[in-house]
């Protein structure tokens, strides 16, 4: 689309699809909204811009992919797996407090991860690099504490400066916090692709794998 089509699309309707129909009988040109494009893509009633068109559009759009028929793993997850995680995130009442627009981002990004990587114990994503305490969060919200011993705790400030340092040489810009600054803080944007979600867990399979080994390997399993 040129800028100047972009210009011409109202506030509001940003992404749908715009149609425009002959109505013969009344000699004149109709323009028709839709969510988005492809079949059963529900007509958006009201004007662009307006609470009626923005409500049914970010509704149409959370319809579309959250809940929707992604699973290509259809047993039950497991307990203390990705997938019962993402599964018990879904229905909490935190997630059903965000507003259509928010759930529909999720869409995108949830199944991906959920399948890709559904039955992968919680305990397994630390298991690879030993200087990983834990792993916690909900939803893209994630946290990953380093430490020097995993029976202590002992936080590794240092082994966290050089697992952003390698991953910023990557191409990925991650934060850290927690009082010693050994947690790593992953919260990417909601329109975030499935490339890019590979392609961060990539990065910083390999920021880990390429740390010093005087760093790695004071955690232990002690």
């Amino acid at each position: 689309m040129s800028d100047r089509n972009k210009a011409l699309v109202p506030r509001g309707a940003e992404g749908c699809n715009r149609v425009r129909k002959w109505l013969a009988k009344e000699g004149r040109y109709e323009t028709y909204w839709y969510p988005y494009r492809g079949k059963g893509a529900p007509r958006l009633p009201g004007k662009p811009g307006s609470p009626e068109f923005i409500a049914a559009r970010d509704r149409a759009r959370a319809s579309r992919f959250v809940g929707a028929k992604e699973p290509i793993k259809t047993a039950e997850p497991g307990p203390d797996t990705l997938a019962w995680l993402i599964e018990k995130f879904l229905k909490s009442q935190h997630f059903n407090r965000f507003d259509e627009r928010t759930k529909y981002h999720y869409g995108w990004v949830v199944p991906s991860i959920k399948n890709q990587f559904g039955d992968l114990p919680l305990e397994a994503l630390k298991e690879k690099h030993d200087v990983i305490g834990d792993v916690r969060g909900m939803g893209l919200l994630q946290a990953i504490e380093l430490v020097k011993n995993r029976a202590t705790k002992e936080p590794a400030p240092e082994a966290t400066n050089q697992f952003m340092e390698q991953c910023r040489k990557g191409g990925l810009i991650v934060g850290k916090g927690g009082f010693f600054g050994n947690v790593i803080r992953t919260s990417p944007p909601l329109n975030i692709s499935k490339g890019d979600v590979d392609e961060a867990i990539r990065i910083m399979d390999q920021a880990f794998t390429a740390m010093s080994p005087a760093l790695v390997g004071a955690a232990s399993r002690r």
